[in-house]
């Protein structure tokens, strides 16, 4: 099995694996119709953690806007209402 030597992106994951710190494998892309080298994460938790951290911020994000959304709606009423 043999580790990465360079930087690059986990296939899995997306995030970047450090040098020595992935594993690197062959596989076919039906995109360049031709096998290519494929980097992963050796430890499999770091990619999972990765998938929880972006549901986490989305849900994050998804929160935040319908404050925004709140507050643009219902915001300028209550100070009409308060002068």
């Amino acid at each position: 099995m043999a580790t990465n030597k360079y930087a690059q992106e986990c296939k899995d994951c997306g995030e970047i694996v450090l040098p020595g710190r992935g594993i690197l494998t062959q596989e076919w892309s039906n995109q360049d119709d031709e096998t290519v080298w494929v980097v992963r994460h050796s430890d499999e938790a770091i990619c999972k953690t990765v998938e929880t951290d972006r549901k986490n911020n989305q849900a994050r994000q998804e929160t935040i806007n319908a404050v925004i959304g709140y507050i643009k709606t219902y915001g300028e009423r209550t100070a009409t209402q308060d002068g």
